[in-house]
């Protein structure tokens, strides 16, 4: 029942945010919203977005150069598939990581006016910003309170076979290595340093574009499954029990976290918000960014001498 239960509900939802948006009404983003911010020059944003864009992109290209580094593997560890190279395309983590670096590699360009911005290009940025901001907030929070917690639970009480130890201590280091630590950490920072930054605005017409991303994901991660062999996620696996009610909580995750950006957008200019929380996040990138460098270095130092 749990795959007929999980196929109503997502089908249901990707139907009912289709005909919302087909429906229209989705409101409008003027070019100056956009473009401007209190808390930076125009040049100044643009530049700040293009070089986020840019990192993301060439350090994401840079790690599918070299191709897989190690190998993910079912829970019975009867199936395994390479990680890394283009692999690591097939993760919602990427599929964010990508869509934000195209956000913030077109939206620089646009506001430097490297690039003409007709209305549609300007909404679909917007809607992209919105839909990012939302998904970063679960990629990191799910990471950190549920995945990273999970494994260390079930390596702390296994008393399998040494092959599927291993298996779990394996996901455990790709977990823990660099690049992970960053992109599960960075993808949030970043679109908070953007929010605190733009004068988009959060509009709920757009939220039905948020649960198609994530549905489209789901159906994704299916699809893989059935390629594969491999969940990267237990609780997309329908064939658990309750699966139905862990894709319901996602959904509400989501709705949660819309409410929340949409909150601060309407507040950060408030108070001095807006101010303290383009600091925090500038804090916190930059942060990410030098212990990511720093670790690599470390990382590369000890295979060298090894």
């Amino acid at each position: 029942m749990g795959f007929y239960d999980c196929l109503l509900l997502l089908t249901a939802t990707a139907g009912f945010s289709a005909h919302r948006i087909a429906r229209g009404g989705l409101g409008t983003v003027k070019h100056a919203q956009l473009t401007t911010s209190a808390m930076l020059s125009t040049p100044m944003l643009g530049h700040m977005r293009l070089g986020i864009g840019l990192f993301q992109i060439i350090l994401l290209v840079t790690r599918i150069a070299k191709g897989p580094f190690s190998t993910m593997c079912n829970d019975d560890v009867s199936v395994c598939i390479p990680y890394g190279g283009v692999w690591i395309l097939s993760t919602f983590t990427m599929w964010c990581w990508v869509a934000q670096g195209v956000y913030f590699v077109l939206s620089g360009l646009v506001t430097l006016g490297w690039l003409r911005a007709p209305n549609n290009l300007v909404f679909s940025l917007s809607v992209l910003y919105e839909v990012q901001l939302c998904v970063s907030l679960l990629v990191t929070l799910a990471v950190s309170f549920l995945l990273v917690p999970m494994l260390e639970w079930k390596l702390s009480t296994f008393k399998g076979p040494a092959r599927q130890l291993e298996s779990l201590r394996n996901r455990q280091a790709v977990l823990n290595l660099p690049f992970a630590v960053l992109v599960h950490t960075a993808n949030l920072w970043l679109m908070l340093l953007e929010l605190s930054c733009n004068r988009i605005p959060f509009q709920t017409a757009h939220f039905p574009f948020v649960l198609l991303w994530a549905t489209l994901y789901a159906f994704f991660g299916w699809a893989f499954f059935h390629l594969h062999g491999i969940w990267y996620y237990f609780f997309l696996d329908y064939r658990r029990p309750f699966a139905a009610l862990a894709y319901a909580g996602l959904m509400m995750c989501l709705v949660l976290f819309f409410r929340l950006a949409s909150v601060v957008t309407s507040v950060k200019g408030k108070h001095g918000v807006q101010r303290l929380l383009f600091y925090l996040a500038l804090f916190l990138s930059v942060s990410s960014v030098l212990l990511y460098v720093l670790k690599e270095l470390a990382r590369q130092g000890k295979m060298h001498t090894a």
